[in-house]
């Protein structure tokens, strides 16, 4: 969209969702990390030892970065965890995939980031 905006429209300037689809992670990522944006970049998720995926279907919702771990994942050894109610593409991959609902992490990984600020 940002191409056909700056080609045929002649303009940088395109609204897109994080101005009011993604307000309620500012406000979370502003409460926890002090800062209302992503506080890393594509390149930093490439270059993690270990990625952490709760409730997301990244290689649907976010498939640039499910590539780029899918890729260190599989070239440099990343360490992949995933957990979600479905078993999806990237829960396929992981080397641990905790069933939300079956296995009850859920509750353990929501609680530890509230009880260890």
């Amino acid at each position: 969209m940002q191409k056909l905006a700056r080609a045929v429209v002649g303009t940088n300037n395109i609204d897109n969702c994080s101005r009011y689809c993604q307000a309620p992670a500012t406000v979370g990522l502003f409460r926890t990390v002090g800062y209302g944006g992503d506080s890393g970049s594509i390149t930093d998720i490439g270059q993690a030892d270990l990625v952490l995926i709760v409730g997301s279907n990244t290689a649907e919702s976010h498939p640039v970065i499910a590539t780029r771990v899918k890729r260190a994942h599989k070239l440099h050894g990343q360490k992949l965890i995933v957990s979600d109610l479905r078993e999806n593409e990237m829960a396929r991959r992981a080397d641990v995939f905790l069933h939300q609902i079956r296995d009850r992490y859920h509750l353990a990984l929501s609680g530890y980031p509230l009880s260890h600020r």
